[in-house]
C-alpha cells in the first residue's frame, strides 16, 4: 500500500463526529464486515434534504472478532432525477477523503438534474 492511501484511509471517529456525522451500528441488511456507519445529511435552505453521505467502515472479519482488521470506509450516496425521483446510486471506495466525497457529489448534484431527496414542506 502507498504511503498516501495508507494515510488516507486513517479517517478517524472524530473527524466524522466533528464535521456532523452520526454513527449508526449496522442494520440487518448489512454486510457482516460492516462495524458501524456514519451518516450526514446535506441540505440546501430552499429544497430541503439533497441527499445523505454514508460511510461504512469495514473490517476483514477474522476467527477472533477483537482480531478483525480495519479494511477502510466506502462512502455510498443516493441521488434522484428531477421529475420522476429515480434512484442513482455512487460509491465511493476505500482511498477517498471525506473532503474529496463531500465535494465531488455536491458537483455532480449540481450538474446534473436531481432533485432532493426530501423537500421541506412549506409552513411546516
Amino acid at each position: 500500500m502507498s504511503k498516501g492511501m495508507a494515510m488516507k484511509n486513517m479517517i478517524t471517529d472524530e473527524e466524522f463526529e466533528s464535521r456532523g456525522y452520526r454513527k449508526w451500528k449496522p442494520s440487518p441488511i448489512d454486510p457482516e464486515g460492516v462495524k458501524y456507519l456514519y451518516q450526514k445529511s446535506f441540505t440546501d435552505e430552499q429544497d430541503g434534504i439533497k441527499y445523505f453521505i454514508t460511510a461504512k467502515r469495514w473490517y476483514l472479519p477474522l476467527h477472533n472478532p477483537q482480531n478483525d482488521i480495519f479494511d477502510g470506509y466506502e462512502f455510498e450516496i443516493q441521488l434522484y432525477q428531477s421529475g420522476t425521483h429515480n434512484a442513482i446510486d455512487l460509491s465511493f471506495h476505500k482511498d477517498w477523503t471525506i473532503d474529496d466525497v463531500e465535494e465531488y457529489t455536491e458537483k455532480i448534484y449540481r450538474s446534473c438534474p436531481f432533485e432532493p431527496y426530501e423537500k421541506w414542506v412549506e409552513g411546516g
